[in-house]
């Protein structure tokens, strides 16, 4: 659904240079430009909205009682306005309204755009080195899961998704033939503090997707993969016994290829749920068409970008309780 939505951004943005262009050439054409902004939003909103039936239903009752509440709120000031002036008014203000988030919704898609990675492939090469690459990341993948029931062995819990200093990763360090890296950090120093930012600067393997090219964030090392903020919640960590969805049924890591952050940076934490390719924030690697990601069992998957919602939002949740699944 959300490829819809952004095909439609790009085909108003079009448009709206074509009423600019028009308007340069008759003042009356301008009329066309609020027009243009209304009809957009309000597709733009109806199709995300279609993604949660019961809040389409909720926004349609809200719209309906709205004027009628507005006629209301007039009559106190001017007992002689009728319906159908208090409803050209909540038409205007709907379109305010619509306008604004259709607006932002394109300068969003515009940044996001501009501010791509230089290095994420459009198409994905031929021959087998794509594939092994593809390969090398789902082992990654797997060795994060691995690592993380190794921890929970060793601690009875799951990483800390974040803490004021450090993230998941470093709790992983050990589990990824880092140890003696691992040892060098002061875990009650920040990350970026002057005993700490060297060893931070060292470029991890294991958190390097092979089929991005962007090893560093500033002096930092990179990192590739990012942790379901919900099972590796920043501030407090989970167990095995919090996963009442199933662990062959949640996601714990994913590839990213957006907003790369520093392997160190004590917030590396996704939510699953927001779509995959669908957000620079979100989910999403460079394998065309599929993200790949690491189960709380230790399996790892490759989901198709254009999974039903709902089987993702379930796939995000430890807890939830929802029955449905992809696998």
């Amino acid at each position: 659904m959300k490829k819809n939505a952004f095909t439609l951004v790009e085909l108003l943005v079009v448009i709206a240079i074509i009423v600019i262009l028009i308007a340069l050439l008759g003042g009356s054409t301008v009329l066309l430009a609020p027009i243009f902004g209304w009809v957009g939003g309000f597709l733009y909103i109806f199709w995300e909205l279609q993604r949660e039936p019961l809040t389409l239903v909720i926004a349609l009752i809200a719209a309906g009682l709205f004027p009628w509440l507005l006629h209301g709120f007039l009559r106190q000031f001017r007992p002689q306005t009728t319906g159908w002036e208090a409803l050209q008014v909540a038409c205007l203000l709907f379109g305010i309204a619509i306008s604004g988030i259709a607006l932002m919704s394109g300068v969003h898609y515009v940044y996001w755009i501009a501010t791509a990675d230089e290095d994420t492939p459009l198409t994905e090469p031929s021959g087998g080195l794509m594939a092994a690459r593809r390969m090398q990341s789902s082992n990654k993948l797997h060795h994060f899961g691995i690592a993380v029931h190794n921890y929970s062995d060793a601690y009875h819990s799951f990483p800390i998704g974040g803490t004021e200093n450090h993230g998941w990763a470093v709790s992983l360090l050990p589990y990824l033939e880092q140890q003696e890296l691992y040892e060098k950090i002061q875990l009650d120093e920040p990350w970026t503090s002057p005993n700490n930012a060297v060893h931070f600067q060292t470029t991890v393997d294991y958190f390097c997707n092979r089929a991005l090219s962007q090893q560093t964030v500033g002096p930092f090392g990179a990192i590739h993969y990012s942790a379901n903020e919900r099972v590796l919640p920043v501030g407090r960590s989970l167990t095995f016994g919090d996963i009442t969805d199933g662990t062959s049924n949640t996601l714990l890591f994913g590839e990213i290829d957006k907003r790369i952050p520093a392997w160190g940076h004590p917030r590396n934490g996704r939510d699953p749920a927001i779509g995959l390719k669908t957000s620079p924030f979100g989910f999403g690697g460079p394998f065309i068409g599929v993200v790949q990601f690491a189960l709380v069992d230790g399996s790892t998957r490759a989901i198709k970008e254009t999974i039903d919602p709902e089987v993702l939002r379930a796939l995000a949740t430890p807890n939830g309780g929802e029955e449905k699944h992809a696998f």
